[in-house]
């Protein structure tokens, strides 16, 4: 990937601001203000030169408004926002734990399968590599708590245990 220093000894800024037709951003005020922003900056820069005919498109980023309407949607929907935190509590628990992390290990290895490694709990953009991780070592965790002997059994285990249940309801919409 062409660094800015290299991209503007190719074509100079000039060059390149002119053939420009649109700039993405997230909403930031920063990017986005009426008086001292990117955006701002860019339209006068734009009016100021030969290619002051040309509109130059302002475009919010799409992924960082999906992000924005994700983390509503996990606020909003109490099932999103459980599915969430449990995912959460899961992958840190194991996360936490180089012990934790070997067992998890030897467990799958038990099974003749791999571990899906996760080490990042973000937000929108790791949501879905966060869920299936959790999935996929569903049968590797269960195997891994149920070996788990009484003195082991502490407090984090308990909890951990409890939510890896399937949670029954007679409210369910769906079962699997």
């Amino acid at each position: 990937m062409l660094c800015t220093e290299q991209l503007l000894s190719v074509v100079p800024w000039d060059t390149l601001f002119s053939m420009t037709s649109s700039i993405v951003t997230d909403s930031a005020s920063k990017n986005t203000g009426e008086h001292h922003s990117l955006w701002k900056h860019l339209s006068n820069v734009r009016q100021a030169s030969e290619v002051s005919d040309m509109p130059l498109l302002k475009i919010w980023c799409g992924v960082h408004r999906s992000q924005l309407a994700f983390k509503d949607m996990a606020v909003n929907v109490p099932e999103v926002s459980h599915i969430t935190t449990d995912c959460k509590a899961v992958v840190n628990y194991y996360n936490r734990s180089a012990v934790r992390r070997r067992d998890i290990r030897n467990a799958a290895e038990e099974c003749g399968a791999d571990i899906m490694a996760f080490t990042s709990v973000l937000c929108t953009e790791y949501s879905y590599s966060m869920l299936s991780a959790v999935l996929t070592n569903y049968k590797f965790m269960i195997k891994h708590l149920e070996s788990l002997t009484d003195a082991e059994n502490t407090a984090t285990d308990t909890a951990c245990r409890k939510m890896a249940r399937p949670r029954h309801s007679s409210r369910s919409f769906c079962t699997l």
